[in-house]
């Protein structure tokens, strides 16, 4: 079975709304944003990493 990948770019100077638009546009079609994603897993990886340097000092 054949599976449709798309990829969408938006680009524009700073300023033109293209992170708004994206967001927006994602949330709509029920699409993966890459940003919101990159996010999600810097906020998971610093707490990961607050909880390692706690236990480090304890050992």
């Amino acid at each position: 079975m054949s599976e449709h990948k798309e990829l969408i770019e938006v680009g524009g100077p700073n300023g033109a709304g293209t992170t708004t638009f994206a967001e927006e546009y994602a949330f709509l079609r029920r699409l993966n944003y890459a940003d919101k994603i990159a996010a999600q897993h810097a906020q998971f990886w610093a707490s990961v990493s607050s909880i390692g340097g706690s236990l480090g000092t304890h050992l």
